[in-house]
């Protein structure tokens, strides 16, 4: 017998990128299953209209695969009180970063017989965090292969002609949307390390920036233009304007030329809904060596020294840091070396077919959509953590979060994205120290000008005189071993080195690179990339009106 599967996906206006899979999912079912789709226009109807169209909708479905539509939800407990009706697969769409604002609004309708799938394992385990009953599962997104291929080399050679690159230019990509949580300012101080080991290099953003303010709401931070924070970031490191290009999205048609002509695809995204990482998978089936941030969708896209390089990730009590040095090591490396390149694009392309084809993804959507048709009892009521239950707490509930520092809020943020953080698999566990952002010390405080998490933190006093001599340091060689930090330390401030450096270490001042690098490759990191570019000021939440000077 044909599975019935009933399609309760938003309209596609209301989507982004990870949307664009979720859209198409009826696509990649089709064939496979029959297909039940509600009307688009079912959110904006009055309750008894929608009950109705459910009822029917309901009633033809052995099994619902949603985006976590809350009248959907409803009308299957009004219908079925004893939990009875079709199971609901739903998706959690990168809901456990934002510790589940969305699932929540759905939970009290879900019961253990339902399925929620994530993207990947690091959402899986954030939303488990929370709901420690219910059953996820972990299946990835997929890409066109049809469409992301290896390009031949004369169609890349004329796709760069057509941009204007350089014949000798190494050319670094990034392609998404160019936001405040995709972190390409930290890309753009890294390309400057980047630029001292290959002049030739050239970063390439491509996508589009925010239209309006930029925002990371859950700790308060507003951008007002996050195009002239990377431009002028660029422009105080002394990056040269002809060493990075800023171009438009660009048509599928043209991507996987892009990813052609690119010597290594990268991003650095500390992005709470960053649980697949479509650019990165695309870049690996087109044959382009990728680097990433150890973080989300990340870790299960990439296999570390195989298709690409991951740069470890941390949850500090500062905010989450990247290990930019490590990033930077491995960018130099597969510029220099084009035997590299071809090895690990080469994995990637095999790793693209076996894993993201529709085949593959579509092969485990129907195992779990046939395990939720099959017969079961009513199950049982989804179950909130008691760590869930003191983030909302602290936070202010799953419907609006606000994360501030140095508060019992920020300390459960830094305990749910712990699950999406992680070191890159294989890599030496002490390597070199790195000054992870720029920082000011002003009136016995440390002021960070990271525009994420833009924080002070006061220096106590026994540990003031070290914290100064290592910033003195490590302003000029930001990238240090500890033997080296110690040697260039003043001897008076030595005897607090180590209760300073936990200090700093633990509030994400300074990061343990697992990337041990060439003693040259250290030296040569440029002390320009510690200065501080950025200005800041403090709005209190309460006022209602802002006047810019």
């Amino acid at each position: 017998m044909t599975l019935r599967v009933g399609v309760s996906i938003h309209p596609k206006s209301q989507w982004r990128s990870l949307g664009r899979a979720i859209v198409d999912l009826d696509l990649l079912l089709a064939g496979s299953v029959h297909l039940e789709r509600l009307p688009d226009e079912f959110d904006q109807w009055d309750r008894a209209r929608q009950r109705d169209c459910a009822a029917r909708f309901l009633e033809r479905c052995d099994v619902v695969v949603g985006t976590q539509r809350q009248a959907v939800s409803r009308c299957r407990r009004e219908l079925h009180p004893d939990g009875g009706g079709p199971r609901f697969v739903e998706h959690t769409l990168g809901d456990g970063g934002r510790a589940g604002q969305m699932t929540m609004r759905i939970r009290p309708y879900l019961r253990t017989t339902d399925v929620l799938v994530s993207s990947c394992h690091a959402d899986r385990s954030a939303m488990l965090h929370l709901l420690p009953n219910a059953d996820i599962r972990a299946i990835p997104c997929w890409i066109d292969r049809t469409v992301f291929t290896p390009a031949d080399p004369e169609s890349v050679a004329g796709y760069r002609r057509a941009q204007r690159f350089a014949p000798d230019d190494r050319i670094v990509l990034y392609v998404g949307r160019i936001l405040l949580e995709k972190n390409v300012h930290s890309l753009v101080r890294a390309f400057r390390c980047v630029l001292e080991a290959e002049p030739r290099a050239l970063l390439v953003l491509v996508g589009p920036f925010s239209a309006q303010a930029d925002e990371f709401s859950e700790t308060g931070v507003l951008v007002r233009d996050y195009r002239r924070v990377v431009k002028g970031t660029a422009s105080a490191l002394g990056v040269p304007p002809g060493r990075i290009r800023i171009m438009p999205f660009q048509d599928q048609r043209s991507l996987p030329l892009l990813y052609g002509a690119a010597d290594v695809t990268v991003s650095l995204s500390i992005y709470h809904d960053e649980d697949f990482g479509y650019a990165l998978v695309e870049s690996m089936a087109c044959g382009t060596p990728v680097v990433a941030s150890a973080w989300g969708g990340h870790r299960d896209a990439i296999v570390d020294g195989v298709t690409g390089f991951l740069a470890g990730t941390s949850a500090t009590a500062g905010g989450v840091k990247v290990d930019w040095w490590a990033a930077v090591d491995r960018i130099v490396g597969l510029l220099h070396d084009e035997r590299l390149r071809r090895e690990l694009g080469a994995n990637g392309v095999g790793r693209a077919a076996r894993t993201y084809d529709p085949g593959s993804v579509r092969e485990r959507y129907l195992a779990v959509l046939r395990q939720a048709a099959a017969p079961a009892g009513p199950g049982e009521p989804l179950r909130t953590s008691e760590a869930a239950e003191r983030l909302w707490s602290a936070a202010g509930g799953p419907s609006g979060l606000r994360y501030r520092f140095g508060r019992p809020s920020f300390e459960a943020y830094e305990d749910l994205v712990r699950h999406y953080t992680g070191p890159a698999p294989g890599a030496a566990p002490r390597g070199p120290l790195v000054l992870c952002s720029p920082v000011r010390l002003r009136d016995a405080a440390l002021v960070v000008d990271d525009p994420l998490y833009p924080f002070v933190v006061p220096v106590p006093a026994d540990l003031l005189e070290a914290a100064r001599a290592v910033l003195r340091v490590m302003r000029r060689r930001p990238v240090l071993l500890e033997a080296e930090l110690r040697e260039a330390t003043p001897p008076a401030a030595r005897q607090r080195l180590g209760p300073c450096l936990d200090l700093l270490e633990r509030l994400g001042v300074l990061v343990r690179s697992q990337v041990l690098g060439t003693p040259e490759g250290r030296a040569a990191v440029p002390g320009v990339v510690t200065r501080p570019v950025l200005r800041y000021g403090r709005v209190d939440e309460a006022v209602d009106c802002i006047v810019p000077r």
